[in-house]
């Protein structure tokens, strides 16, 4: 049996490093073509291919993204980077990980998010302090609400409003040339899925714990092409016991909007609370 045992893994790790090392080698320069092996690449862009083309894609991808050096990071992610009172998140979703083949997403995801949590106390100041500051007008808005006018929220340029003061994350993404539902275009699921990972990393950095998605609504602006690294944004527009609304832009990192969107994040009851191993999230493995 250990005979037998020692041959199956022994013939299993050649299998793997043959395929690997022919995949890697044929990830660029060989093309099999779909069926009627029609050049018609706007035609037959959908076709699937075979299993062994799928697996020597994604194992070649793999191993490229392990040996190629990294691109630099843009100009606009080092301003990130450099504001005061963000720090880098290295831990991320399983989810996340997983995607990072060099297909789907191209690198980690690389997260910005405040470097102290916001506790409960924390925030019932903060409630006490806007409130005080608005009793001196308290007037003008009672004259406002009953001309029926609607109180105006404060928006950047992209038409997102401003969240608690401190508490924006930034999510670099970069998907990669298989995140497509048209060619060349981001699928609109991708899109979600990472806005979704975004508003999580938001919600988790207020230090209330774990917490689920219960309303997620993405609003798609432009089509996204696939290849370049992107930024979604997230404020934390208020919060109210239980439940968290935060509200996400994904954009180029400068003047093009291609999707907002609105989340709500629930926290569990105590009794309902799941509990995650340790290093759960953690990323580290995935580090080179």
């Amino acid at each position: 049996r250990q005979k037998m045992a020692w041959r199956r893994k022994a013939a299993t790790m050649f299998v793997g490093v043959a395929g690997a090392a022919f995949a890697f080698g044929a990830q660029r320069s060989v093309m099999i073509k779909t069926v009627g092996d029609s050049d018609d690449k706007e035609k037959d862009w959908r076709r699937a291919g075979n299993r062994f083309q799928i697996m020597s894609n994604k194992v070649g991808s793999i191993i490229h993204s392990f040996v190629a050096p990294q691109a630099p990071p843009p100009d606009w992610e080092r301003e990130i980077a450099s504001m005061p009172g963000l720090v880098q998140n290295f831990d991320v979703s399983h989810m996340a990980q997983s995607s990072t083949d060099g297909l789907l997403f191209v690198g980690l995801p690389r997260v910005y998010q405040p470097a102290s949590g916001y506790s409960e106390e924390q925030q019932k100041e903060d409630e006490q302090r806007r409130a005080s500051s608005k009793s001196a007008g308290a007037e003008d808005a009672k004259q406002e609400s009953n001309s029926s006018q609607a109180v105006e929220v404060k928006r950047d340029a992209f038409g997102q409003p401003a969240g608690l003061p401190g508490r924006d994350t930034f999510c670099v993404w970069h998907f990669g040339k298989d995140a497509v539902g048209h060619p060349a275009t981001v699928h609109g699921g991708a899109i979600a899925m990472a806005i979704d990972e975004s508003c999580g990393h938001a919600f988790m950095s207020l230090g209330r714990g774990p917490g689920y998605t219960a309303f997620l609504h993405v609003n798609y602006r432009k089509p996204m092409p696939a290849g370049n690294a992107a930024l979604v944004k997230v404020v934390v527009e208020k919060i109210d016991r239980r439940k968290v609304f935060l509200h996400a832009i994904l954009t180029d990192g400068a003047d093009t909007k291609f999707a907002d969107a609105e989340c709500l994040f629930v926290i569990p009851r105590p009794a309902t609370a799941p509990v995650d191993p340790p290093g759960y999230m953690s990323a580290s493995v995935l580090e080179p």
